[in-house]
């Protein structure tokens, strides 16, 4: 009786032997498998990374190539204020000028009617 007691137990033992090393590889295979989930969501969060970077550095150029052209669009204005300046100036002249013309006509005028 106690050699058959023992022979169940000793089967009892290889059965949780059995279980214990299923249980073994199971968990090794789902500790492999979440490892390399991590390693793919590792990845995939450094590609996303790396692409944000990139797409940041596209948006500054942008951001720089608008600057440039609002600063040129302002010089141009600036050229274009004193141009119209320089145009009011001579339109000043010219309006002097011909008042001198039409001056030095009347008195030349007073000067025929006068002989």
């Amino acid at each position: 009786m106690m050699e058959a007691a023992v022979g169940i137990v000793g089967a009892a033992l290889a059965l949780l032997g059995i279980i214990l090393t299923y249980i073994w590889r199971a968990n090794g295979r789902y500790m492999r498998e979440l490892r390399e989930w991590q390693e793919r969501v590792a990845h995939e969060l450094l590609e996303g990374q790396r692409r944000l970077m990139e797409g940041q550095e596209r948006l500054m150029e942008g951001q720089e190539r608008i600057a440039e052209g609002i600063r040129s669009l302002q010089e141009g204005q600036e050229r274009i204020v004193e141009g119209i300046r320089s145009l009011q100036e001579g339109q000043k002249e010219i309006a002097r000028g011909i008042g001198e013309v039409a001056r030095i006509a009347q008195e030349a005028l007073r000067e025929l009617r006068a002989r």
